[in-house]
């Protein structure tokens, strides 16, 4: 579970760490890790002292499972079990299996009254096949794909996106089209292991800098590109962003040579 700053506390949920999708997976498997059931899972969640009365959010972060049906299955199965227990929060999940009409209906239909957002992972427009091997298809696809969820039911949809990946071109030529149907959901990398958090903290202030900068542009993006798609309140939010780092900025050029203007850097 994860305690945010919205005062709001995520359960994720992975009870399919070993992938049966394909032959290929860029992570290392520790031994002894297994695929287990939702009653399994639930049951571990509560012997280590998870109440679920408490959790506002439960959030399926996951392509490991053969097809759309097994997410369909397994993401019931847990909600079901669940609530018998106290949940009565909200559904995330953030994947690409579910592409089906029928499966979006009968998960919406098992889902009954609890709230869910799905999350498409697109994360980039023209690099997605160094991301995966599966992920080669065209772009026009996905935008067929997020279309159908949209039409089959799904109001509130997203779909994932890292900024950085693409050219300023490929971004002004893709987002307003896929803006259209979804709003974005900005994923970033981030430490996972103790010897990356380690030489994090050891390049802070170079990161620090690097970082704001990265965000102050990406905010001053999505402001156009939320503007194009009628998005008004996230446009103000992204403005609220750009203004707080460019004041943090302002301070930072105090202390910082380096940073002369926010503008310089960008």
């Amino acid at each position: 579970w994860i305690p945010t700053l919205e005062s709001e506390t995520i359960l994720g949920i992975n009870f399919q760490p070993v992938c049966k999708g394909c032959n290929w997976c860029c992570r290392e498997i520790e031994k002894g890790i297994i695929n287990i059931s939702p009653k399994q899972g639930i049951k571990l969640l509560l012997e280590k002292g998870v109440n679920l009365q408490n959790i506002d959010k439960m959030t399926f972060v996951t392509g490991m499972y053969k097809d759309g049906e097994e997410v369909v299955e397994n993401i019931l199965k847990t909600i079901e079990l669940t609530k018998k227990l106290g949940f009565k929060g909200r559904v995330l999940y953030i994947g690409s299996q579910i592409q089906d009409r029928v499966l979006v209906e009968k998960l919406l239909n098992g889902l009954e009254e609890t709230p869910f957002k799905y999350a498409y992972t697109l994360e980039t427009f023209t690099q997605r096949e160094k991301m995966h091997i599966k992920k080669n298809g065209p772009l026009e696809e996905g935008l067929y794909i997020i279309g159908e969820l949209r039409q089959a039911g799904i109001d509130n949809l997203e779909y994932s996106y890292i900024p950085g990946l693409d050219s300023l071109d490929d971004f002004y030529n893709w987002m307003p089209k896929f803006s259209r149907l979804a709003k974005p959901h900005l994923s970033i990398f981030r430490p996972t292991e103790q010897d990356q958090e380690k030489s994090a903290i050891e390049q802070l202030d170079h990161d620090l800098r690097n970082s704001l900068s990265v965000i102050y542009g990406t905010a001053h993006i999505l402001v156009l590109s939320l503007e194009k798609s009628g998005f008004a309140e996230e446009k103000a939010m992204a403005g609220e962003i750009a203004s707080a780092v460019d004041a943090i900025l302002a301070m930072l050029a105090e202390r910082i040579p380096q940073i002369k203007s926010s503008e310089k850097i960008i």
